[in-house]
């Protein structure tokens, strides 16, 4: 990303040299044909008697303007340069941070506690549960076959509530349920560092646009279910900013799958405080 600002500036400064070289060049035409010389010689040498020091100093003073603006872009862009360094830095420390929490042991395997509410309060049916959990899945890839499995048996949609009884409950019965939880803690801290830091707003799409492409549509799925049943289905600043930089694009652009089971399942109205296609 730095070396592309790098390309972009040097874009420009060759830009703004040809503009110079246009209005020199510009300024001496006009003057050889207002005087009407046919000789280039003659016109060099009438041009400084004529108008003495006067035309020369129009081009020195346009040039010496020239020259304070690039140093002045070329300080801003090396204060911008450290800044994007910096923040490189710190963005590839937390991106290794996220995928040593997702590959983790402890959410390779599945492991539910013997009392769980899940099965003892019979929030999720055991026979659904039964046919759908398998301790060798990931923790996430159980809920988004629980949750598949459990809306199948519904009539119609989940509101906020509903979901976060089954989310809370899944959670709950969980062994791991503190590493399961940090995951996404882990994801709504290093998605707020990009949204709070001082890039430009291309850079910062950009960013949460990395951050999403790595994780698989089924922890996608399950950080969507996680911000309805954390926000208790209100608009929040975070799910706004989520919504603007399109986190869950990956995720809504899986038509036959997640996208036609969140579009089933979650009223219209849930899903627009977190995406929406345009």
């Amino acid at each position: 990303m730095i070396m592309e600002r790098i390309k972009k500036w040097c874009y420009w400064t060759f830009i703004l040299l040809q503009a110079i070289s246009i209005i020199v060049f510009l300024l001496l035409a006009s003057h050889y044909i207002y005087e009407h010389k046919n000789s280039i010689s003659d016109f060099y040498s009438d041009l400084y008697i004529l108008n003495g020091a006067c035309f020369w100093n129009m081009i020195t003073a346009i040039a010496t303007a020239i020259a304070a603006i690039c140093a002045y872009c070329a300080y801003n862009q090396s204060i911008t340069m450290r800044k994007h360094s910096s923040f490189d830095s710190l963005f590839t420390q937390l991106l290794s941070n996220m995928q040593c929490f997702i590959s983790s042991v402890s959410l390779q395997e599945t492991a539910m506690k013997k009392d769980a509410l899940f099965f003892t309060e019979g929030i999720v049916d055991k026979n659904i549960a039964d046919s759908c959990f398998n301790e060798k899945y990931n923790t996430f890839l159980n809920f988004c076959n629980i949750y598949t499995n459990y809306t199948n048996k519904q009539d119609k949609k989940l509101d906020e509530k509903k979901i976060e009884q089954l989310w809370n409950t899944y959670t709950n019965s969980l062994v791991n349920q503190s590493n399961f939880l940090n995951c996404f803690k882990f994801f709504y801290h290093m998605a707020n560092t990009v949204i709070d830091s001082p890039l430009d707003e291309n850079y910062k799409k950009k960013y949460i646009g990395i951050i999403q492409s790595q994780l698989n549509l089924d922890i996608l799925f399950c950080y969507f279910i996680n911000l309805i049943a954390a926000s208790h289905g209100k608009e929040t600043g975070y799910c706004t900013k989520l919504k603007q930089y399109k986190f869950f694009k990956n995720l809504f652009e899986d038509y036959n799958g997640y996208r036609k089971l969140i579009t089933d399942t979650v009223p219209i109205y849930l899903i627009e405080k977190i995406y929406k296609d345009k």
